[in-house]
């Protein structure tokens, strides 16, 4: 290094000492505060004069009035508490140096430059030989080590930068270990459990705090990060997997290449990367050795480097960037604190040089690097727009002459990540991340998700099984044999076995911890079955607890000594691991005591449900079968929903599906009747609402099925017949889900009896035919020609989702405003509006808004186009539409109490706020309180638990389920807030039913007793109505089968007979004397509405019944039913006989619907455009006419 250098490399280090003195104010900072310091009489910097002034890029020294201006910048800009010390910016000391760097430079202006136009060619080639192996060394993916054993086909070559995304980090992270399910749940705002079910050590205080400390230190890309200007030392911290060597090697590749002149890396541009692996240079021969022999050696051995004269040059003129890979595979903790002293000493000594260090987060101690002013940043998980990104060009580099493979691959392969949470959470790891990919090529997730969990554990515990022979140094020679013996598979099994101890433990599956003391002893007793000594045994336990804190692979430790594995996912492939090993190994279990004692008992835990899901799978088809006729007859009143839902995804494990057909078409008519007995344009309707099929879980289990499944036609049909006609926009999900091509779907969209109906296949179009141009025109047209003005306005919104990504924004922005302007209706035109000052807020849509303000013929378009129009003119700028379905929804909470300032924010103080209200003669708060708990199961539970454990409140409210004193009733219209008296009526018993709803929370056979009793005593139908409901929707107690046979049967009331036939129906209609007591009431009840029912049932769920024929076909009474049982059942030349008679147009239109969308979708839509085509000409004709 010739002088000039050396001096100005240490003046560029002083100025810089005195910037980390004052905070390390950025240079944009520095510029403001040296103006403000001016004050308009002295010399300011420029932020590009700061970069320079730091960049040690002198040719001539700088002005004395630019140094000066510096120092006062820094000095102003340091915080009170801390201010820079008067030492470092003395201004005797300051001119000193300034003279010094003057006189070196003067004096080296007319010296040769020591050869340096000499080395200029050597140097040159020297970096292309080295960027030549770096493209050679990192330019692919090593797959081998992530692929399955069992694969021995060629590994597809994967170039790193084609598939490379950029991760995110964040600064300073707090240091805290939490499993990802645990910081999912704290980012995304999920409600968290209590504090008594966290882990030992945690509690919600700290993760409050932590929660805040992350939303003060948001994500940023790693590249940006890296390319800033004030991060010359940084250390990138991540956990195993996260991508810290793949960022290095990707690193390397871009800045010795050619980087994008627009890209985040251009500020590098001309920068060398030199990459040093560290577990390399741990090696005992390089521990008395600098890092510049170790790089020299890399250059002399593996061509990995640079010659000493080219990097002795690149390292005077900062033009190196050190990357430090791998500080944690440092495994002696004393060599890698010496290592991490060493990389700041190489820092200090080359102070224009960037070095990154990356580093695992455990066992990493930042004290060193810190002192040294290395910035911390953790990476993070990747994101989901991240996760699809990778897919796609992963499945495009995989698939390079199939492009048609690779877009189905890669549909697959999302259409997993969105709706299974468990290869979610896997995704987000970049290693994971790898093998799902690998392996999504040859498998089908999430179907076949078991044997890519268990590859990924096979990969990760290989990895722990090779460090951990690294770890063993400095243990005793018994301890160190005892574990020598471990292989890979002795640790996994390890791992099966703490699943099982925390499957069986205090927090049990759902906690996913377990106490440190319980891993040491599993550890203990599986080496005491290897034959180990006792003694030998625990110490060798211990050490394995030890190896874990220091390199962590799948548990993760939380502190307060309990541990949980680092994905969910893991512990439940493991706990279905152990499930599969006790019985089919060790023959722990009958098959019937396996579905009865391990299973059912658990299926209504939904944190077992994955674990039910992957054993299904892995079980024989018999004992699936099995499985899944248990979750059905189990699946009655409350748990309904869910246990038809959990029966169905069970089914979707299976890969041969046929051998399971009667288990297939019980599940799907089970879905069916939930589905149609639960709507409220049923013939029913409930007091207490069916929470509604979960249908995100049930979605993807049926798209999962072939067209050949025994199912599939089955719900077709129904959904054709009878579910089309229903409001619940679920049974429209179903069935798109059960088509591969779009025209059936679209053919719904327009066709579709109800608008709930429609607007679900819209929501579908948009979703998952974005690309598709039948789709695009198939939405449009229902946004034109559609007669329900529901139906435009989805279209509209359809309209936007598929047509997001697809560079087509000027089209769909005229065909918007076109429908603003031409729509029949206010409600699509206003939308179109909000969609317009959503996506284009520019000037013309505000002139576009101005124009409809003054011209539209609704008023409320006029209004809301006028508050547009100010809104973008900058007039009003803080009203924003507050909702828009579809295209922004603001989050918001709901108070439990509306109208009412409870003291506290505790559900425990609102539940017991309201119940002392009541007490008081105050009806209201306790009123709303239970309005809202179908959809608060926390409060429900908070509301329970106190009235069990206050029996004077329970006896309190059963009191009042009685008829009301007179001395209470004419005070009911002041505490119900009603406008006059006649709704006295309606607030008597609505406050009767607010107490019966409570007291049937509470469980217990007092208060089973008690609902009995208001069923076979109270006066009141309505009431005795609401107490069937309640006994129906109770968990555990005696079944109401029963009580509600015998209501049916014996009841003089019609109305109660009918509401317990419908739940009878509901629920337990595939048990004999159900079906039995349907059939008498469909043949000769003495009830119309009782007998129109049983005959509405049968038709849809009986077909098999002897005297179906006669009751359907054979009886010439002719009614929708019976005009829909004959489509169902393919009874053509009746149907046409029939519709011929019948005088009704709406039950012929009915009709008409059934049989298009029987018929070839292709047909449907071709009568949707045809439809288009035909309006258009007429619009044409009559344009004409006017002209």
């Amino acid at each position: 290094m010739d002088r000039g250098a050396e001096a100005r490399q240490r003046f560029v280090g002083w100025l810089r000492e005195v910037r980390a003195a004052a905070g390390t104010p950025s240079a944009e900072r520095l510029e403001a505060a040296s103006r403000a310091a001016a004050g308009g009489t002295g010399r300011a910097l420029s932020s590009s004069g700061v970069h320079r002034l730091l960049g040690a890029q002198l040719v001539k020294a700088p002005d004395w009035e630019v140094v000066t201006a510096f120092l006062d910048a820094c000095v102003h800009c340091a915080p009170a508490s801390a201010p820079v010390p008067r030492a470092l910016v003395e201004r005797q000391l300051w001119r000193n140096r300034h003279q010094q760097l003057v006189s070196v430079l003067e004096a080296m202006k007319g010296s040769p430059k020591e050869g340096k136009e000499e080395d200029e060619p050597a140097v040159a080639q020297a970096l292309k030989a080295y960027a030549r192996r770096v493209l050679e060394s990192y330019g692919r993916l090593d797959l081998e080590v992530l692929t399955p054993d069992n694969d021995q086909s060629v590994q597809q070559k994967v170039e790193l930068r084609e598939v490379f995304v950029v991760p995110t980090v964040r600064a300073d992270p707090p240091p805290v270990e939490l499993s990802r399910e645990l910081m999912v749940k704290l980012l995304e705002g999920e409600e968290l459990l209590a504090d008594g079910e966290l882990p030992p050590g945690l509690d919600l205080e700290l993760l409050d705090s932590l929660v805040e400390a992350y939303r003060q230190r948001p994500t940023e890309p790693v590249l940006d990060v890296l390319a800033r200007e004030e991060n010359h030392r940084v250390v990138l911290l991540g956990d195993p997997g996260a991508g810290k060597s793949t960022l290095a090697h990707y690193l390397a590749l871009t800045l010795t290449g050619d980087p994008d002149p627009g890209g985040p890396l251009a500020r590098l541009a001309g920068s060398v990367p030199l990459v040093v692996e560290l577990r390399q240079y741990a090696q005992p021969a390089w521990r008395q050795k600098t890092f510049e022999e170790f790089l020299d050696h890399l250059c002399a051995t593996e061509g990995m480097g640079l010659p000493r004269p080219a990097l002795t040059r690149l390292l005077a003129e900062g033009r190196a960037i050190l990357v430090f890979d791998g500080l944690d595979e440092i495994f002696d903790p004393e060599s890698r604190a010496a290592t991490a002293r060493r990389i700041a000493g190489f820092a200090t000594r080359h102070p224009r040089c960037r070095v990154v260090v990356t580093s695992r987060v455990i066992g990493y101690h930042r004290q060193t690097l810190d002192g040294a002013g290395f910035a911390h940043y953790m990476i993070q998980d990747l994101d989901t727009p991240r996760i699809h990104a990778f897919a796609r060009r992963w499945f495009a580099t995989a698939c390079p002459e199939q492009p048609a493979l690779a877009e189905q691959l890669f549909a697959r392969f999302k259409d997993a990540v969105t709706h299974s949470a468990s290869v979610r959470e896997l995704a987000g790891n970049p290693l994971l991340l790898t093998i799902l990919a690998i392996l999504g090529r040859r498998q089908t997730l999430p179907r076949d998700r078991h044997g890519v969990y268990q590859h990924a554990v096979t990969v990760l515990v290989a990895r722990w099984d090779r460090d951990a022979k690294h770890l063993t140094t400095h243990l005793s020679g018994a301890v160190a044999d005892a574990l020598d013996t471990l292989g890979q598979a002795e640790r996994l099994e390890m791992l099966r076995l703490l699943a099982r101890r925390m499957q069986e433990g205090a927090g049990g599956i759902s906690g996913n911890y377990v106490p440190e003391a319980d891993i040491e002893d599993v550890f203990r007793q599986y080496l005491r079955l290897l034959d180990i000594p006792p003694d030998v045994a625990r110490r060798a336990a211990r050490a394995m607890v030890q190896q874990l804190r220091e390199r962590n692979f799948i548990l993760a430790r939380y502190g307060g000594g309990a541990w949980g594995f680092v994905h969910r996912t893991f512990l439940e492939y493991l706990a279905a691991a152990d499930i599969v090993h006790r019985y089919e190994h060790e023959r722990e279990w009958t098959p019937e005591a396996l579905v009865n004692e391990v299973l059912l008992p658990r299926a209504k835990d939904t944190t077992w449900h994955e674990v039910i899901l992957l054993l299904a799978g892995q079980l024989r088809e018999r004992d699936t079968g099995t499985l899944v006729d248990g979750l059905v007859d189990a699946a009655a009143y409350g748990d309904l929903g869910d246990g038809l839902t959990l029966a169905l995804r069970a089914l979707a494990e299976v890969k041969k599906i046929g051998v399971l057909a009667a288990q297939s078409t019980t599940v799907v008519d089970g879905i069916t009747r939930y589905l149609a007995l639960g709507s409220p344009t049923a013939l029913y309707r409930s007091y207490f609402r069916e929470p509604s099929l979960p249908s995100q879980a049930a979605v993807p289990a049926l798209a999962s099925f072939s067209e050949h499944w025994a199912g599939r036609g089955r719900f077709l049909t129904w959904f054709h017949v009878w579910g089309q006609f229903e409001s619940d926009r679920d049974a429209t999900l179903l069935a798109c889900a059960l088509h591969r091509d779009v025209a059936a779907v679209a053919a719904y969209a327009f066709f579709a009896w109800t608008a709930e109906s429609r607007i679900a296949a819209l929501t579908v179009l948009g979703e998952r035919w974005s690309d598709t141009p039948l789709a695009v025109e198939a939405i449009k047209t229902s946004a034109v020609l559609h007669e329900d003005a529901r139906t435009r306005s989805a279209a509209l919104l359809a309209l936007t989702t598929a047509t997001r990504d697809s560079g087509r924004a000027e089209e769909v922005r005229a065909f918007v405003q076109d429908r603003a302007v031409r729509d029949p209706a206010p409600g699509p035109r206003m939308l179109a509006l909000t969609h317009l000052l959503v996506t284009c807020p520019d000037d013309a849509s505000r002139r576009f808004f101005e124009q409809r303000a003054r011209h539209d013929r609704f008023t409320a378009v006029r209004d809301h186009a006028e508050d547009y129009a100010y809104h973008l003119a900058g007039q009003d700028a803080e009203e924003l539409p507050e909702e828009t379905p579809g295209l922004r929804v603001p989050l918001r909470r709901e108070h439990l109490l509306k109208g009412f300032d409870a003291p506290g924010d505790s559900r425990g103080s609102d539940v017991g706020w309201a119940l002392e209200a009541w007490r008081t003669g105050d009806c209201l708060p306790l009123m709303d309180l239970v309005d809202h708990l179908p959809r608060r199961h926390a409060e429900k539970a908070a509301l329970a638990l106190r009235l069990r454990n206050r029996p004077d409140e329970l006896r309190m409210l059963m009191d009042d389920v009685r008829p009301l004193p007179d001395d209470r009733i004419p005070a009911l219209p002041r505490l119900m807030r009603l406008p006059d008296q006649e709704h006295l009526h309606l607030s008597a018993f609505r406050v009767r039913k607010t107490a019966l709803s409570a007291v049937g929370l509470v469980p217990g056979e007092d208060t089973h007793a008690f609902l009995v009793s208001c069923v076979r005593e109270l006066a009141e139908a309505p009431l005795r109505t609401v107490a069937m409901e309640l006994l129906a929707t109770r968990e555990g107690g005696p079944s109401p089968t029963p009580l509600l046979l015998d209501v049916v049967q014996c009841d003089p009331h019609p109305g109660l007979r009918f509401d317990a036939l419908h739940l009878l129906a509901r629920n337990c209609s595939h048990q004999p004397a159900v079906r039995d007591l349907l059939y008498r009431c469909a043949t000769d009840d003495r009830n119309t509405s009782v007998q129109h029912f049983a005959l509405w049932w049968m038709a849809q769920w009986w077909p098999d019944h002897p005297e179906w024929k006669a009751l359907f076909v054979e009886d010439a009474h002719s009614d929708v039913v019976k005009l829909k049982a004959l489509a169902a059942g393919g009874h053509e030349a009746a149907l046409e006989q029939r519709l011929a008679l019948e005088p009704d147009a709406s039950v012929r239109e009915q009709l008409r619907r059934v049989r298009l969308l029987q018929e070839s979708p292709e047909r449907a839509v071709r009568a949707m455009f045809h439809h288009r085509l035909l309006t258009a000409c007429a619009r044409l004709l009559k344009a004409k006419a006017r002209t």
